[in-house]
């Protein structure tokens, strides 16, 4: 029941058409037969939509007064108390648009056959996924049949939406709601590898179950069905937009009404909004009833009225107006999509706390409340809004019974995914909440000027342990940001059939890493809609992009019961240079249990995101993964899979033996050399062995100058042969690649540099002229107990091609080459073999030049 002695708030989303003069086009002499654009003003006029008018022989027959009155009568004869009010409604409107919400979701089907393989079970009809591939846990394999029932009093399916696999075979169904006398449609083929919708344009009862029967008894590969009643208000909160979009509004049903008074208005403003004046339009006045009344309809005047919102509220005449229903109806066609700023933007959105969370369903306007418990004082929430927002207002259903626990409420943003409570309280303030909070009441609140501006959203409530939330709502606008964007993901696969929960008729498959369905493990809630596996050697998620980007963020919420996500590896990845992994992050033990939300940040190219375990229990469990980044620019383009493999490996900690391109051989100096010099994007190597955590460097050599490219500093558990690339800090112009080790061995192989497509030749020439002696390097000799430079220097010179002596004092070892490419050793000499000799001595800081 809602009952109000000032304004009850019920918000939809809402046409003025413009009204006709019937003399104008009628004439005045109302005992004449009319002609067809007079019928036509004689409709809109009536209040009835003017597209579903079509003139006949019938009407012709009438004079002008007997078609006005009829149509006057079948207008207000579309009222809910009235017999046969729905079939005179369509007739007055037609088909209406429907809500936006799908009622079949989580509803287990049933059928006359089941399916046993649960990879097809038939609950994955209405588990929300609707991706067109039979091979990966979304769809369902069913018999000629299927059922799902609902329940709907009073409420008539105006559509059902069927989501087909990409099959060989021609499908064809009818549709009934409730028995094959309530027919939807029949003979409807389904569209292949996508969505069939279906307008049920005959129904004339309101049933709560859906059939679909294939029409030749065979069975049917459907992914999802999906059904929509025609009432706009379905499922909405009083306070709440209405399918996000605007409407013309019509007609709108009350039940079980009792009012003395009161009107409905429309406006595509919000009316909460206590501190702005609002546009708004009387739909039209609420009939006075002493006497509870089943249902009684309020028709919108003049062929409807646009708007976004439905306000239940006093006349301007009346003091207090009170009205008590049990349900809204509102009915209408869709117009336009609302404007931005009144769209709730925190709807199914990522958010988690610095407690334990309850059952809810907060974000999706369900009626279930939402407790953040914490063994101390401050409980906090996050909201992760998935973009930059410049916010305007927030609104709370307060579900605390004690009306003081939100008296000291903060509510702030940011762009840190670490709580702070000095900066929730200072920095990017929204609003401080300093009065009681009734329960169960409404409260929208406007940001301090100027709105604040960021990506995430807190709800900090200071001296409070234990908080309930029904709703929280945002409201604002959206920074669009280029380089960084939502990017939408196609499939997901994994490494094995080990997969958890798969027993379950609900089945975790991999799919539901990316169902947007974040907060899925409410054990009321019809379907498991996270996925977890276990390999026996290295378990892995692949999620697919939709094309190749630059990723800067990937998200994952893990699931919170079992040590599901405790270190793992997070790679971007190229699918055309598969197995390689990039490295975006790790999940160690600490970070994966100290937070609901994992951000892994970094900057790398891939059309694949993939989640590895190899140690520990090799358990994977997701509930949701969002990837965040850009298109790529022209210059990434051209140095997506252009690989060059070296022509020398030198181990410079032992150069007189050749270093082979084998993981079996071990080294912490590496000197790698190419054929060229090359425009380098990053550096690819296989590893059969962990990573300790011990800093690897990766440098390029032009024989002038070292540059730095990238390092490594990770601890990464491995159980097979591994391969690794490593994307350069910026595109570097060199000839070889040395590879430093803080540890005393790494076992590297399989080198290989990714370079751009088309080499700018003017480029290689320049750095070729300028350091020709690097075009074929070549490490001599290595001499062990040399007593000083000096003999280290004697033993250059006897040799034709000794270009470089480079000598180590400690170890007393010297090393000959025919080209510089030791420059960064700690301790060396550079000789120049020409007509002038020169020798360079290096001492960690002190220097001596010998000519």
């Amino acid at each position: 029941m809602i009952s109000s002695s000032f304004f009850v708030i019920f918000f939809v989303q809402i046409s003025i058409l413009n009204s006709y003069n019937v003399t104008e086009i009628c004439g005045n002499n109302d005992s004449l037969q009319p002609n067809d654009d007079c019928l036509r003003v004689l409709w809109t006029n009536a209040g009835c939509k003017e597209s579903v008018f079509t003139p006949n022989v019938t009407w012709r027959s009438m004079t002008i007064l007997e078609a006005s009155d009829k149509m006057k009568n079948l207008f207000n004869s579309s009222k809910a108390h009235v017999h046969n009010f729905l079939k005179n409604r369509i007739e007055c409107f037609g088909i209406t648009s429907t809500s936006d919400i799908n009622i079949l979701y989580g509803v287990e089907p049933t059928m006359t056959m089941a399916n046993e393989n649960t990879l097809l079970s038939v609950a994955h009809l209405t588990d929300g996924i609707k991706i067109p591939d039979i091979s990966l846990g979304g769809c369902s394999h069913i018999a000629a049949n299927v059922e799902i029932k609902v329940y709907s009093p009073r409420l008539y399916i105006r559509k059902v939406v069927i989501w087909t696999p990409f099959t060989l075979n021609v499908q064809t169904v009818n549709i009934w709601t409730g028995s094959s006398s309530n027919v939807c449609q029949n003979n409807v083929i389904l569209k292949n590898g996508t969505f069939t919708e279906i307008f049920c344009l005959k129904t004339i009862n309101a049933y709560d179950n859906v059939y679909v029967r294939s029409t030749d008894s065979s069975s049917l590969y459907i992914c999802e069905i999906e059904a929509y009643f025609d009432n706009l208000a379905y499922f909405k909160p009083i306070w709440h937009t209405l399918n996000e979009a605007k409407f013309k509004v019509y007609a709108v049903d009350l039940y079980d009404y009792v009012s003395n008074g009161g009107q409905i208005s429309i406006s595509n403003e919000n009316p909460i909004k206590t501190w702005s004046n609002i546009s708004k339009k009387v739909c039209d006045y609420l009939p006075i009833s002493s006497i509870r009344l089943y249902g009684t309809t309020v028709l919108c005047q003049g062929g409807g009225i646009e708007g976004q919102f439905v306000i239940l509220e006093k006349r301007a005449s009346e003091a207090v107006a009170e009205v008590n229903i049990t349900s809204i109806e509102v009915y209408g066609d869709y117009v336009d999509k609302p404007s931005e700023n009144s769209v709730d933007i925190l709807k199914n959105k990522l958010f988690w706390s610095n407690k334990e969370i309850g059952i809810h369903k907060m974000l999706d306007y369900g009626h279930n409340s939402f407790p953040i418990r914490n063994e101390i004082s401050n409980a906090w929430i996050y909201f992760d809004l998935e973009a930059l927002y410049e916010i305007e207002s927030v609104s709370i259903l307060n579900s605390n019974i004690n009306n003081e626990k939100c008296k000291n409420l903060y509510i702030s943003v940011s762009n840190s995914t670490v709580f702070n409570d000095v900066d929730v309280m200072n920095k990017g303030k929204c609003y401080k909440n300093i009065h009681k909070m009734s329960w169960r009441t409404f409260h929208m609140y406007k940001c301090e000027t100027p709105n604040p501006i960021g990506r995430f959203l807190i709800w900090y409530y200071q001296g409070v342990s234990i908080v309930s939330m029904a709703v929280v709502e945002a409201y604002g606008t959206k920074i669009i940001e280029e380089k960084f964007q939502k990017i939408q993901l196609t499939k997901v696969i994994s490494n094995t059939e080990d997969i958890l929960h798969k027993s379950d008729i609900r089945g975790g498959y991999p799919i539901k890493i990316i169902d947007g369905r974040r907060i899925n493990y409410n054990a009321k809630i019809t379907y498991f809609t996270c996925a977890g596996i276990q390999h026996n050697l290295e378990s892995r998620f692949s999620i697919y992009l939709q094309n190749t980007y630059k990723v800067e963020q990937v998200v994952v919420y893990p699931f919170r019961e079992d040590d599901g996500f405790s270190d793992c590896l997070v790679s971007v990845e190229l699918i055309s240079r598969d197995p390689e992994r990039q490295i975006c992050g790790l999940s160690n033990y600490y970070s994966w249990s100290k937070s609901y939300t994992l951000y892994f940040d970094c900057s790398l190219i891939g059309d694949r995101i993939s989640l590895y375990r190899s140690n520990g229990s090799r358990i994977i469990t997701v509930c949701e993964v969002l990837v965040f980044g850009r298109n790529l620019t022209s210059e990434e383009k051209s140095f997506k899979n252009t690989i060059r493999y070296p022509t020398k490996m030198i181990n410079l900690n032992n150069i007189v033996t050749p270093y082979e391109n084998t993981c079996l051989i071990q080294a912490s100096n590496i000197l790698i050399q190419f054929d060229n010099f090359y425009e380098i994007y990053g550096f690819g190597f296989d590893t059969n062995s962990s990573l300790l955590g011990n800093k690897i460097t990766f440098n390029g050599l032009t024989g002038k100058e070292k540059i730095e490219c990238s390092f490594l500093d990770q601890y990464i558990s491995l159980v097979q042969n591994t391969r690794f690339f490593i994307q350069c800090f910026s595109v570097i112009t060199v000839k070889s690649i040395w590879i430093n080790s803080s540890m005393n061995s790494m076992a590297l192989c399989n080198f290989y540099i990714v370079v751009k497509d088309n080499i700018n030749q003017q480029v290689a020439n320049f750095f070729q002229e300028k350091n020709n002696k690097l075009i074929e390097p070549l490490l001599m000799a290595s001499i062990s107990n040399v007593t000083n430079f000096l003999n280290c220097y004697k033993n250059c010179i006897n040799l034709p091609k000794c270009e470089t002596a480079t000598y180590l004092k400690d170890e007393r070892k010297c090393f000959l080459s025919e080209v510089s490419t030791y420059l960064t050793m700690p301790v060396n000499f550079t000789i120049a073999t020409e007509s002038t000799y020169q020798t360079n001595f290096q001492i960690v800081n002190s220097k001596m030049n010998l000519c």
